[in-house]
């Protein structure tokens, strides 16, 4: 407000909350994110985004309702924020991971490991490389998926996934298979291990990144594209195996590969809404 006012000289009384200015950081930030998407195929899911957020699959019961004093709802549908359509559902009731908030408020989606998962409502376009940048918080030493495109690459042809654990128990894993072998990138990580991890996948090559530092490369064979080529799921494959158990904070996946400057954008991003590192 302008609090005296001098000639043409106006002097003003700075009363911006540090909240109001988060806030408007927060959309520069979701600005600057949806530009990755202009003709471009992938998704972006946001737990931070409680209107994003339905309990039941149809989209009909928001998770948060003023007044109503829900506590850990369910979570039958994500929307994809990127403006693609993939948004990210569950019909099984029982199959629905819960929003939760962490000693930071921070939300989540809590996967239990048993039967918990979500798949994209349709199928996304074919891609030879694919760029996947997940938030995700180890829960236990199960094998389980947090981010699976197509199917478990292990077995199945054009598909990849981000594993926290893979089976020893102990690493962060991305697999990608195109029409030959699967082709894996680890490290070893601890107990409740709480991480940004990002996968660059192509024909050629496949970097896996943990808190923003590079993790792991490899260039073995995994024949000819695509590397992925289905639905896209969270918690599991989309047929609801390998599920995750653990907290997953949010997803970002671009049919194509990111520039440095871009990968640093969407990590700080994903930094920001986990304060895992």
């Amino acid at each position: 407000d302008a609090t005296t006012q001098t000639g043409k000289l106006a002097i003003y009384t700075d009363t911006t909350t540090e909240a109001t200015l988060d806030k408007a950081r927060s959309v520069l930030r979701d600005e600057s994110i949806n530009r990755l998407f202009y003709g471009v195929d992938g998704l972006w899911y946001d737990t931070q985004d409680l209107a994003t957020m339905y309990q039941d699959a149809s989209g009909t019961l928001p998770v948060y309702r003023p007044g109503t004093g829900l506590v850990d709802p369910p979570v039958g549908l994500m929307l994809d924020k990127s403006g693609r359509g993939n948004h990210a559902s569950q019909a099984t009731t029982t199959a629905r991971p819960v929003l939760r908030a962490d000693e930071q408020g921070l939300h989540y989606l809590s996967f239990d490991g048993v039967d918990d998962y979500m798949t994209t409502l349709s199928a996304l376009p074919p891609a030879n490389d694919v760029t996947v940048i997940v938030g995700a918080k180890k829960g236990s030493n199960n094998r389980g998926m947090v981010v699976c495109g197509s199917g478990d690459a292990v077995a199945t042809s054009n598909a990849y996934s981000i594993e926290l654990p893979a089976a020893s128990g102990t690493t962060l894993l991305c697999r990608a298979r195109g029409t030959g072998t699967v082709r894996a990138v680890y490290g070893n990580v601890p107990d409740n291990y709480f991480c940004v991890a990002s996968a660059e996948l192509s024909v050629a090559t496949s970097k896996l990144r943990n808190n923003g530092a590079l993790f792991a490369t490899s260039t073995a064979s995994l024949g000819d594209g695509p590397i992925t080529s289905g639905q896209l799921s969270i918690g599991g494959t989309p047929t609801g195996a390998v599920l995750f158990n653990g907290a997953f904070y949010g997803a970002l996946v671009s049919h194509n590969i990111l520039g440095s400057a871009q990968l640093n954008v969407i990590t700080q991003y994903m930094r920001n809404k986990t304060k895992a590192y």
